[in-house]
């Protein structure tokens, strides 16, 4: 049932649109297997010696393990914060999800 090869990428965008393109960027450069934005959700954070609030959009990235670094490096360059949140973890999933990404693994790679 568990299978390292599976990595998830968590980040926030400002705005659908950003997130949207970024997705499809992923997507078509094979750096993901799937995205997915969530609904708009408010982030607090400390700059200036304030509590900032803003609305972000969530991204989910699902990635292989061989193409985790690469879809890092290429999230640093096109993100439009200086300093983007990207979080990662291993992912067990069910086989025949599995399965699926490992095949579109092979795809990525033809």
């Amino acid at each position: 049932m568990i299978d390292s090869t599976l990595v998830m990428v968590y980040t926030t965008f400002p705005d659908q649109e950003q997130a949207s393109v970024v997705a499809q960027q992923l997507v078509n450069s094979r750096l993901a297997v799937c995205v997915n934005i969530s609904n708009g959700h408010k982030a607090f954070y400390q700059q200036n010696q304030e509590c900032v609030e803003c609305n972000e959009v969530g991204m989910m990235i699902k990635t292989l393990e061989d193409r985790y670094e690469n879809l890092c490096e290429f999230l640093q360059k096109i993100h439009p914060y200086s300093i983007p949140m990207i979080l990662s973890w291993p992912a067990a999933a069910n086989k025949s999800y599995t399965m699926w990404a490992m095949h579109q693994s092979m795809l990525m790679s033809a």
